[in-house]
């Protein structure tokens, strides 16, 4: 009887074993995946945060500031070398009813500006300065772009140079009206982004993680229930259409 009674509790002991050894081994897998996982994300947001440095590093040598003065008043934009020897683009409102420009470069160099040409339907225009070995930025390619994509606005928001602010493409193809201070009624077929747009941005440039130029930061949106700036929707001209602009502007004037 004792021997009977004591081969069913060996064997209720040896299944008790083998289970609890078994949620040892998954319990040490869960483990290893955890700290696996964990270490895969963090190599990742480190991998976007250089891409990021990359970006900008790669785009600010090409992006300026911009000073317009007249007997009114003068104003803060930025601009985008377009080629080596001097020609820059910017809005048309960053230059509209200004008398004479200065441009200051990445390096602190501050030099005077001819205004080549304006393309006001666009708030688009163009300045020359007599520069050479001049840096310009890579283009890109705005119909490529997709909604989510990360991008960077580089410029001069409130003279704050060489600023950066990041966001995605919210939207693409969107309309929006510069009111009646601005040069053009209505821009279509605009970037939305969440990247914050300020004043002194305007002209500046919108770049993919590549540091490739994809747009050109004009204008925020403004709540129209309050009247002032609606946080995280700005717009930006399409690359493909700005450079088209601009090479009308340095062949014709207009």
């Amino acid at each position: 009887m004792p021997v009977q009674s004591f081969r069913p509790f060996q064997k209720r002991w040896a299944a008790f074993f083998i289970l609890a050894l078994v949620g040892v081994v998954l319990l040490a897998g869960c483990t290893t995946t955890t700290i696996t996982t964990g270490s895969s994300s963090s190599s990742s947001a480190d991998d976007l945060q250089q891409q990021v440095i990359n970006a900008i590093g790669k785009a600010q040598p090409s992006v300026v500031e911009i000073q317009g003065r007249s007997l009114q008043g003068r104003g803060i934009g930025s601009g985008v070398i377009l080629t080596a020897d001097g020609y820059i683009i910017t809005n048309d409102h960053v230059v509209r009813d200004f008398d004479s420009f200065k441009v200051q470069l990445k390096n602190d160099i501050s030099v005077p500006a001819q205004l080549v040409g304006e393309a006001p339907d666009d708030d688009l225009a163009v300045l020359k300065i007599n520069m050479k070995n001049l840096t310009p930025i890579t283009a890109g390619d705005s119909d490529k772009l997709k909604v989510g994509q990360f991008v960077v606005a580089v410029g001069n928001p409130l003279g704050l140079s060489e600023t950066a602010t990041i966001g995605i493409v919210s939207a693409l193809n969107r309309t929006a009206s510069e009111g009646p201070e601005g040069p053009a009624a209505q821009l279509t077929g605009l970037i939305q982004t969440s990247a914050p747009i300020n004043p002194g941005n305007s002209g500046g440039a919108l770049v993919d993680l590549q540091g490739h130029w994809v747009g050109i930061p004009t204008l925020g949106a403004v709540d129209p229930t309050v009247g002032a700036p609606a946080n995280g929707i700005g717009f930006a001209i399409p690359v493909n259409r700005a450079t088209k602009v601009a090479q009308q502007i340095i062949q014709g004037g207009s």
